[in-house]
């Protein structure tokens, strides 16, 4: 049995938050968290993660505003045949522009 303790004071405890949301911001929206992020490389794989993420964001983003046209295509591929057949100086690779 463990022996009583010396003065009755309840131990003193931290106070917990009442919201996940807010517990978790506190956690990991601050300062010592990005230098671990950024210095630490145990946090590998934590980076990756956002990393891809952030990509894959990006990724929809430009394809939902960024409209493909077919002359964009055309141009390139005019360019890549100027390549092939020998045209090493992009200064000189040209296509037709379609309008």
């Amino acid at each position: 049995m463990a022996p009583p303790r010396a003065n009755n004071r309840p131990v003193a405890r931290r106070k917990k938050s009442s919201n996940l949301l807010q517990s978790l911001i506190e956690k990991y929206v601050n300062w010592n968290y990005v230098k671990y992020l950024v210095l630490e490389p145990a946090a590998l794989p934590v980076v990756a993660v956002l990393i891809v993420l952030a990509e894959a964001v990006i990724n929809v983003l430009v394809i939902n505003r960024v409209p493909y046209t077919e002359i964009d295509w055309v141009a390139y591929m005019q360019e890549c045949e100027g390549f092939l057949n020998g045209t090493t100086n992009y200064a000189l690779l040209r296509a037709s522009k379609i309008t």
